[in-house]
């Protein structure tokens, strides 16, 4: 029999406390899974090669592996070129952040998000929804659907609301960004003790 402590347990080391930019608009509840939430939005070009670069990195990640086992120079080399990559892209991140400075309290996990807004979103309804991560400097731009809608002292709600139609590669942002928040918070737990 499992303990409902080990469960809460369990689903909070899957959930993280940040900061993030988002963006909502409302849809109608006719998604399918070949529907893109990104059309909901203006284009932007820092977003989008921000996207297009955790891709390529996604997909280069089993080649350098390969390569690393295979001659250590040309792995070093490569990695030389990807730090440069991610300065240029820490830049990027940067300006789009700035630009955009609208962070709001959020919680995380793999299945939903939750956050202060202050709109009344409607309990059980479809919205596109754009997420900017500081942290990790990555975007993803997904439908949601609202779960729970609670009222807040300063004219706020909190809303609460989970994934629908999530596409792999949104699903390893999510993941991604959790693992490195919450590697980020044990180094400084580590360092305080």
């Amino acid at each position: 029999m499992t303990d409902i402590h080990d469960t809460n347990e369990r689903r909070n080391s899957y959930r993280i406390a940040d900061l993030a930019i988002i963006d909502l608009i409302h849809v109608t509840d006719n998604i399918t899974e070949d529907d893109s939430a990104d059309v909901f939005f203006p284009r932007n070009t820092e977003y989008s090669l921000m996207r297009e670069l955790f891709i390529l990195e996604k997909e280069a990640s089993s080649y350098l592996r390969s390569i690393k086992e295979r001659s250590s120079d040309v792995y070093a080399y490569l990695k030389i070129l990807n730090n440069k990559i991610e300065l240029i892209s820490r830049t990027i991140s940067d300006k789009f952040a700035s630009s955009n400075k609208n962070d709001r309290h959020i919680d995380l996990s793999q299945g939903g998000i939750g956050f202060s807004y202050e709109e009344k979103l409607l309990k059980d309804n479809f919205y596109a929804l754009r997420i900017w991560f500081d942290e990790s400097m990555i975007g993803l731009t997904v439908f949601v659907k609202t779960q729970d809608v609670k009222e807040l002292e300063n004219n706020k709600y909190r809303i609460s609301c989970k994934f629908v139609n999530l596409s792999s590669n949104d699903d390893a942002i999510i993941s991604r960004h959790i693992m490195q928040v919450q590697s980020k918070l044990q180094r400084l737990k580590k360092e305080k003790n």
